[in-house]
C-alpha cells in the first residue's frame, strides 16, 4: 500500500491499505479522496468512531454519523443527527447524557412517553437554569394526573422567587387551581 501511495496511487493503496488491515491509514487516504463512506467504514473498523462519524457525516449517513457519535460518547453531536432524520426518540435519548435534559423531557412528552418524560425532568438539580422549566412541566403533568399534592410542590418550585407578570401569570394560575382541587380554597383565593 506505502508503495501505491508514494507513488501517488492513493486509490489502490487505499484498497490495499484495508486489506492488510491498515484501516486508520486507509482512512486518511479516503478522506483525502473524498471517498467519506469508505473513509468513515475504514475509522469504524480502526475504532476511531469520532472520525467515522464525522466522515459518514460528511457523506450524507446520518443514520451511521449518529450511531458513531454516540460510540465515541459525543452525545450532542449525536442528538443532532437524529433529530434532523426526525427520529425523536433517539434525538431524547441522546439529549438526556448531552446534559439537555429539558429538551429531552420536552421530546418525551410529546411523544406521550410521561414516564420517561418525568424520569428525565426530575434529574435536573435545583441550581441548573432549566430546573424552574421542569418543576412548571413536572406540576402540570401531576395536575393532569389529580396528583395535586406533588402538582403543588412542583408548580411552587416554578413559581419560587417570581413576581406575578404575564410571563408567569399561568403558573400562579395553575398552582390556585390546584390548591383549589385539593381543597385549599384559602390557599387558592390567595393566588387567584
Amino acid at each position: 500500500g506505502e508503495h501505491y501511495r508514494d507513488r501517488g496511487r492513493d486509490e489502490e493503496a487505499a484498497a490495499l491499505l484495508m486489506e492488510a488491515g491498515e484501516y486508520e491509514q486507509a482512512g486518511d487516504l479516503y478522506r483525502k479522496l473524498e471517498e467519506f463512506l469508505r473513509a468513515g467504514e475504514c475509522f469504524e473498523a480502526s475504532g476511531d468512531h469520532g472520525t467515522a462519524a464525522e466522515m459518514y457525516r460528511a457523506a450524507g449517513d446520518l443514520t451511521r454519523a449518529a450511531v458513531g457519535y454516540e460510540g465515541a460518547g459525543a452525545w450532542s453531536e449525536a442528538a443532532a443527527c437524529w433529530g434532523e432524520l426526525g427520529d425523536h426518540a433517539r434525538h431524547a435519548a441522546a439529549l438526556e447524557p448531552a446534559g439537555e435534559r429539558l429538551a429531552a423531557g420536552r421530546i418525551y412528552q410529546q411523544l406521550g412517553r410521561d414516564e420517561d418524560a418525568v424520569r428525565v425532568l426530575q434529574k435536573i438539580d435545583a441550581q441548573h437554569p432549566d430546573y424552574r422549566a421542569a418543576s412548571a412541566m413536572l406540576g402540570e403533568f401531576f395536575r393532569g394526573k389529580k396528583m395535586y399534592a406533588v402538582a403543588i410542590k412542583k408548580l411552587r418550585q416554578a413559581c419560587e422567587g417570581q413576581d406575578l407578570s404575564p410571563e408567569s401569570a399561568p403558573l400562579f394560575y395553575h398552582l390556585a387551581r390546584c390548591y383549589e382541587d385539593n381543597g385549599d380554597v384559602k390557599q387558592a383565593v390567595d393566588l387567584y
